[in-house]
C-alpha cells in the first residue's frame, strides 16, 4: 500500500450506525409498557430485554475492534481516509502518484474494491486495515521506491496485521448484531435475475459455499 500523502486525514466521532426504524421501536416500546402495567410490573425485565435486543440488532461500531486491536498492540494508525484502487500489479509512476495527491487519496493500493465487491456478494462484512509499504510521492526526500524494500515492510507489516486480527475477532464475535444494519447478510436478496430453472445445476454447486442461501429458495 503506498501512501498518496493528501495530508491529514479527517476522522470524525460518530463510530456508532443505527439502522432501525423508529416506527418499530415505538411500536415495541409501546406493548412493552401495555404488557408492564397490565402484569403489574412483572413484564418489565422481558420487557429492557427485549428493546435492548431491537437496539443491538440494528447497531454496528465501525471500525472500534479494528482501531482497538492496532492500540493495544501498539501498531501507529490512522482512522478513516481515502483508498485509491489501480490496476496492478506495478508502481505508479510519480505523474500518477501526484495526480492521485491531488485527487485527495490519502493511500494507494490494487485490491481493495475487489475484495470489498466479492464480499458484498458473499453477504460478508468487510473493513479494510490498509498498511503502508512505502511513502510514494508523500515524502520529497524519500528514496525511488525499490521492490526489496517494499518486501521487507511487507513481511513486517503482515506480523502487525496478524496482531491486529488476533485481537479484534474475538471482540468482533463478541458484540457482533444478529442483523448487519449495513444490509451485508442479505445483500443478494434482490440481486438474482436468472429464472430459477434456467440456472446450470454445476455451478450453483459451485458458488453454494457463497449464495447459497439465496440460490437454493
Amino acid at each position: 500500500m503506498d501512501a498518496a500523502g493528501a495530508g491529514p486525514v479527517k476522522v470524525t466521532g460518530e463510530k456508532i450506525v443505527y439502522a432501525g426504524l423508529d416506527g418499530q421501536f415505538t411500536g415495541i416500546h409501546i406493548v412493552n409498557l401495555l404488557l408492564t402495567l397490565i402484569t403489574a410490573g412483572i413484564y418489565r425485565f422481558w420487557s429492557r430485554t427485549r428493546e435492548r435486543k431491537y437496539v443491538w440488532a440494528h447497531t454496528a461500531v465501525l471500525g472500534d475492534h479494528l482501531e482497538a486491536a492496532a492500540a493495544a498492540a501498539k501498531i501507529p494508525h490512522k482512522r478513516g481516509g481515502t483508498y485509491l484502487c489501480m490496476e496492478g500489479p506495478q508502481f505508479s509512476t510519480q505523474a500518477e502518484s501526484f495526480l492521485y495527491k491531488s485527487w485527495g487519496c490519502h493511500v494507494i493500493g490494487m485490491t481493495n474494491m475487489p475484495e470489498a465487491k466479492l464480499a458484498r456478494e458473499a453477504e460478508l462484512c468487510y473493513a479494510t486495515v490498509a498498511m503502508v509499504t512505502d511513502f510514494d510521492c508523500w515524502h520529497p526526500d524519500h528514496d525511488h521506491v525499490e521492490v526489496s524494500a517494499i518486501v521487507k515492510v511487507l513481511l513486517d507489516n503482515a506480523a502487525k496485521a496478524q496482531d491486529v486480527v488476533r485481537g479484534a475477532v474475538p471482540a468482533i464475535a463478541a458484540a457482533r448484531p444478529a442483523v448487519c444494519p449495513k444490509g451485508c447478510d442479505h445483500a443478494l436478496e434482490n440481486a438474482l435475475i436468472t429464472a430459477p430453472e434456467a440456472r446450470d445445476p454445476a455451478l450453483l454447486a459451485k458458488l453454494d459455499a457463497v449464495a447459497g442461501r439465496v440460490l437454493k429458495r
